[in-house]
């Protein structure tokens, strides 16, 4: 079922990284001009976004310190033909039914890895898929178990199967923090999207309207 979701949230699911191109976590693009991500990703630096042909510069339009999150806005709209790339046309909503246990999602995030024989490290992107279990209140945090996560995927997308976001990967845990697992396993912490998805929706609307 989550198929046909992949190919969406790889359209839109871009690198946050440093004036410089030095990677610090991910965005999603909700919009042309925005995007959501992890509030301490844009603190790390992570104020350009883009993939490896090219990068737009951001300011940002709103964030939530308590559940570690930001959006932000692209100085320029997404054009299609810029740096020689076609741009997304449709974008993923936030979910109208909020996360809850025992739901089924999927976790995007992009690593890097040397190959033998390469000097240079190499980006890909990966999809797992997990359940979500509570594990604290305050502030409110998701776990979703079985997804694999590693530092890299902070402000990446938790969506369901049919595309919709439900929450961004803010923390990264393991197992062993929690249990007596003989084999640890990280696993990654997402903040819910629910509550901010009308403040949003209003920011979509606003840059819809706008020209640049």
């Amino acid at each position: 079922m989550f198929r046909a979701s992949f190919q969406l949230l790889r359209s839109v699911s871009w690198l946050a990284a440093t004036r410089s191109g030095m990677a610090r976590g991910q965005v999603v693009l909700i919009h042309d001009r925005l995007a959501i991500t992890a509030l301490h990703v844009v603190r790390a630096g992570g104020t350009a976004v883009g993939r490896w042909d090219g990068l737009w510069n951001t300011k940002t339009v709103l964030t939530d310190e308590a559940q570690d999150l930001a959006v932000v806005v692209l100085e320029e709209r997404l054009q299609t033909g810029t740096l020689g790339f076609e741009a997304p046309t449709v974008f993923p909503s936030i979910s109208a039914i909020p996360a809850a246990w025992g739901d089924d999602v999927a976790v995007m995030g992009n690593f890097e890895r040397m190959h033998s024989g390469e000097t240079e490290t190499q980006s890909h992107q990966m999809v797992t898929r997990g359940i979500i279990s509570y594990l604290r209140a305050n502030p409110l945090r998701w776990a979703v178990h079985g997804a694999f996560a590693e530092p890299g995927f902070s402000g990446g997308p938790v969506f369901r199967a049919n595309g919709e976001l439900v929450g961004i990967v803010t923390s990264v845990t393991s197992t062993a923090s929690l249990t007596d697992a003989a084999v640890p396993m990280a696993f990654p912490l997402m903040s819910p999207l629910f509550q901010h998805r009308q403040r949003i929706s209003q920011l979509i609307a606003e840059y819809s309207t706008q020209t640049r």
